[in-house]
């Protein structure tokens, strides 16, 4: 019983991670996009990393809806858009100023919930299988 209990505590383990890492590309945004746009070395006006196009359409509706304070973003994402066509988007660390890492939080949130519960729940069989064997040995005496 508890061997079951262990593999099931690391499979969940195991899920949790591989979710993560499946997890962290799919939650940029278009604002990731922006923010790797005014972020970038020597005060900003390039973007590093590639994104999908999805994130890249996102970020150019952002950029044409506040040209004042996007100016020159909307020639620099149509640039870095045609160079990603063929590579595929890159994991990106979502910025401070992104409201996409909220969604990574209830995601983490939600895993190590499970987590909890099913170690809760291993410990809980522990103690009754435990328990179970105390209340016989103390018969036998």
């Amino acid at each position: 019983m508890v061997v079951l209990a262990r593999r099931l505590l690391v499979s969940l383990l195991v899920a949790a991670c591989a979710s993560l890492i499946i997890a962290a590309p799919l939650s940029a945004t278009g604002q990731d996009v922006i923010n790797d746009y005014m972020s970038g070395p020597n005060g900003g006006g390039t973007i590093e990393s590639c994104y999908s196009p999805k994130e890249f359409q996102q970020a150019l509706v952002i950029a044409r809806r506040d040209k004042a304070q996007y100016s020159g973003a909307v020639e620099t994402i149509q640039d870095k858009q045609a160079e990603c066509r063929n590579q595929p988007a890159a994991s990106t660390v979502p910025a401070k100023e992104s409201g996409g890492g909220s969604a990574m939080l209830w995601v983490v949130g939600g895993l190590l919930l499970v987590a909890a519960v099913a170690a809760a729940a291993v410990v809980g069989r522990k103690r009754q299988h435990d328990d179970q064997f105390a209340d016989d040995d103390s018969d036998d005496e």
